[in-house]
This record gives structure tokens, sequence and C-alpha cells, in this order.
């Protein structure tokens, strides 16, 4: 499944949470990999992202992953060549042009999707920042991440 199979399922389930009055919908954000790259290109309604992570062209994905053909054949179905639109229609950056979240991305030490997101971003204008993390999850890493997650949202 792909996060636009799902996204209108999140989004019926932030507007619950909301209409119950958990959520401040002025102060609303989103954090997370695929997921929060795919919603900044299709709502307006978060505040401020976060993107860790990501994967924002499929094709990029399956090209420097060292299980590449396995992750064209199980999730795209196809390679590129033979399936290029399964490609775009599931890539967040074929999306760019609706990008208006300001956003921080957080890339690890060789993460060309954050790099991807990311130049998306500034070449539109949008407000965001690109942290960039170094090749392994130590416990510091993990801390300076959530520094950096907090202090964007805190923005």
């Amino acid at each position: 499944r792909f996060p636009g199979d799902d996204f209108d399922d999140l989004m019926r389930g932030v507007d619950h949470l909301i209409a119950q009055g958990y959520i401040d919908p002025a102060r609303l954000a989103i954090s997370g990999g695929l997921l929060a790259a795919w919603a900044i290109g299709h709502t307006d309604r978060f505040h401020a992202a976060v993107v860790r992570h990501t994967i924002a062209d499929w094709l990029t994905d399956v090209a420097h992953a060292p299980d590449g053909l396995h992750r064209a054949a199980a999730w795209m179905g196809a390679m590129p060549w033979d399936d290029p639109d399964q490609y775009v229609k599931h890539s967040p950056v074929y999306f760019a042009g609706n990008f208006r979240t300001p956003t921080l991305v957080i890339a690890g030490d060789a993460d060309p999707g954050a790099e991807e997101l990311f130049f998306a971003l500034q070449a539109r204008k949008v407000d965001s920042a690109l942290v960039r993390l170094g090749p392994a999850a130590r416990p510091s890493q993990v801390i300076l991440e959530w520094d950096a997650m907090l202090g964007w949202l805190e923005k």
C-alpha cells in the first residue's frame, strides 16, 4: 500500500480528533517519512512538517537501495521503464507544485530522497531546512534529531 491509499483515512482520523477537541487545528503538524512527504503535496492543513529519512522518488529509491530489484518488484510491480507512470503516481516529489507547508527535512548520511525533497522545497521557495545526521543511529544522533524537530515545531 502507498501513502495515497491511506491518506484520506488519515485525514478523516485527524478531523475526528479535532472534532473531539483533542487537537488544535491552528497548531496541526505532521512528522514521518513517506507519509509526511506525501502529505505536504496533498494538503495545506498542516502548519508545519518534519520529514525524516523519506522516499521522495521511487526511481531514486530503487536505484540506490541495496535491495532495489526486490523493491521495484514488491512495491511497484514493474521496473521504472516498464511502468513509469506507476513511479510518478506514488512519488511525493512529483507533487512539489503543491508544496506550501513549512518543512524540516532530516537526512541520513547518504539520503538522496531527502536531498530531492529539500531541493523541491527550496525551488518552490517554501520555508524549509535540511538537517544531515551521520550514518548510524547512535543515541546522540537520536537526541539531535529530536532537538531539531522540537526546534522546528516551536518556530
